[in-house]
């Protein structure tokens, strides 16, 4: 294997890790976010549910109703959540799978064409590339889905309960207690949806994209001494056409490789504008729950 090729099979190796561990960190994460908003939910469904089924064991006629509607969304719900917890993490895996099964793929390449071009190595890197940025965006959108749905659930048991409440007779010794309750309940789940989902989807958004920036930037320094000079242009160009990244601040790549330093220039300012982002957010969390 020649100088170059060795070269940038180190930073491979390199990228392979740490990619790879970057996939692991958003398992965790996403993990952890549906495990809080299910432990959430849990926490302030509970009390309501103690509330209506105390209410109706003492008195079942007037409460049977609110009882019904109110036991048939929160087991909707209860179902949503186990949906969420249980396929959650689908795409990752399936991201991490694919990004392992083609990394090894790129290394066998450079190695078989170590005294040839190079054209395997750009078409399986720029095929891994636009598979991934297709695999987290379609992430985003389903996560994005998933929990508008749950929010939708939510809204129309606020909807059917307070419409339930309203046909009832307002002088029922309970119908107070229940209605403070909802009210409560409605409150916390949308102070938790403001600062939990919100925040924590919004920086792993930043953060896999401030990765990807950066890992772009690598190879891409690293490709600048592969290849024939004569072909170099239309691959660089097809390379570039695989990989932006589409869903959120794509960029216009040049096809000249007299270029190529300021498209890296221009990968390292993106990233330091989502850092600057990730940072004021950090400290607006921070200044809130202060």
């Amino acid at each position: 294997m020649n100088e170059t090729n060795q070269s940038f099979n180190d930073v491979w190796n390199e990228l392979q890790k740490n990619i790879a561990n970057q996939i692991q960190m958003g398992i965790k994460n996403v993990t952890k976010q549906y495990e809080d908003i299910s432990t959430k939910w849990l926490a302030e469904s509970e009390p309501v549910n103690k509330l209506m089924t105390d209410i109706l064991s003492e008195n079942k006629e007037p409460y049977l109703e609110i009882y019904n509607v109110w036991k048939n969304y929160q087991n909707k719900i209860n179902a949503r959540m186990i949906q969420i917890l249980e396929g959650g993490n689908a795409p990752y895996v399936a991201l991490e799978k694919m990004w392992t099964k083609h990394a090894e793929n790129v290394i066998a390449l450079l190695d078989s064409k170590s005294n040839g071009g190079n054209e395997c190595i750009y078409t399986s890197w720029s095929e891994l590339t636009s598979t991934m940025m297709q695999l987290v965006s379609d992430y985003i959108t389903e996560s994005r889905v998933e929990y508008q749905a749950l929010n939708d659930i939510v809204s129309e048991l606020k909807e059917k309960m307070d419409s339930t409440i309203s046909n009832m007779d307002p002088n029922l010794p309970h119908l107070g207690t229940i209605e403070r309750s909802l009210r409560e309940m409605y409150s916390n789940l949308e102070d938790e949806r403001n600062a939990n989902y919100g925040d924590v989807s919004r920086n792993a958004i930043w953060e896999f994209q401030k990765s990807w920036f950066q890992t772009m930037e690598t190879i891409r320094k690293s490709l600048m001494g592969i290849g024939p000079q004569t072909d170099y242009d239309k691959l660089y160009a097809s390379f570039f056409d695989a990989s932006r990244w589409t869903p959120f601040n794509s960029f216009t790549a040049s096809t000249s490789t007299s270029s190529l330093e300021d498209e890296v220039n221009q990968l390292r300012a993106q990233v330091n504008e989502l850092e600057k982002k990730l940072k004021k957010k950090s400290k607006e969390s921070e200044g809130g729950h202060n």
